[in-house]
């Protein structure tokens, strides 16, 4: 069964869901469900519990995304539900589309299941799993813009290729990342919560931001021969962030927003477009005279 939401697909398949890449074909990737392959867009680590391979310090494949299966899903007008269970929590993944914006937001919200308390270390408000099939994209395909800052050096727009980012050429998964974790609750003291991949082969860009005002991690590398986002907030390894759940009890994840465009320009001109749906609008804001930059 396929699942469309904006510019995402899902592929369901009986207790399985999975999140198609941003090139793939939805038959190509429905008859691609029989072979391994990652599509895992919830991520959750419990203390305790083994992850499925040693991915070094990556976040990707946490200790219950192999095990989690798909229960059910609500789509009312621009709201998408999807609910999973492994046997320690239940993960609900929620993405919102505003109006003419084409970008889409996300949260996630995870409640434990046992009968006694869990301690989360990490939960993903939303991992994109397949940006680019790295067989079919050279690294020097690929670019990264972040966004440096500073005090008195303002959003520095620095665009790296992900070879020159950092992420390794093998023919294997690696254990390097592109990656920045915030701590605190200054968020913007030496990047900012946002990014953007290019695809120069395709023209394609793909904008997301982490909506925080505290910690936050955002994360590209490889898995399963693609390369994946993995958008979250505060973690245990980075700033050594958990949250104990006792039983029935859940917690929601900051949420996060990606857009896509086919020039830097559009898929910029689509993440302001969302940010203005988001803007909050009281009585002294009408009408006004001036405009004072007080930035």
């Amino acid at each position: 069964m396929l699942l469309t939401f904006g510019f995402l697909n899902f592929c369901i398949d009986g207790d399985k869901i999975r999140m198609l890449g941003l090139g793939e074909t939805p038959e190509a990737a429905c008859d691609a469900c029989q072979t391994p392959c990652y599509g895992g867009f919830a991520e959750v680590s419990v203390a305790g519990r083994d992850r499925a391979h040693h991915y070094g310090l990556k976040s990707v494949r946490s200790t219950e995304s192999v095990f989690l299966q798909y229960r059910s899903h609500t789509l009312k007008g621009d709201v998408l539900r999807i609910v999973q269970e492994s046997g320690f929590v239940r993960v609900e993944t929620t993405f919102e589309k505003y109006g003419d914006a084409n970008a889409i937001r996300a949260f996630s919200t995870v409640t434990n299941l046992l009968g006694c308390d869990v301690v989360l270390e990490d939960v993903a408000a939303l991992c994109l799993p397949k940006l680019a099939a790295k067989e079919d994209s050279e690294f020097t395909d690929l670019y990264f813009y972040e966004f440096l800052q500073s005090h008195h050096a303002e959003c520095q727009v620095r665009r790296s290729s992900f070879y020159d980012a950092g992420v390794l050429r093998t023919t294997n998964e690696g254990q390097k990342s592109i990656g920045f974790s915030n701590l605190g609750s200054w968020s913007t003291k030496e990047r900012l919560p946002q990014g953007i991949i290019e695809n120069a082969k395709t023209g394609e860009f793909l904008a997301f931001q982490i909506e925080s005002n505290h910690a936050w991690r955002y994360e590209i590398s490889d898995v399963f021969g693609a390369f994946y986002l993995y958008l979250t907030g505060a973690s245990f390894g980075s700033g050594g962030w958990c949250k104990r759940l006792q039983p029935n009890e859940s917690y929601q994840t900051a949420s996060v927003a990606i857009a896509r465009g086919g020039s830097l320009n559009g898929v910029l001109g689509e993440l302001t477009k969302y940010r203005r749906h988001l803007k909050g609008v009281c009585k002294a804001d009408e009408n006004l005279p001036t405009i004072f930059n007080e930035y």
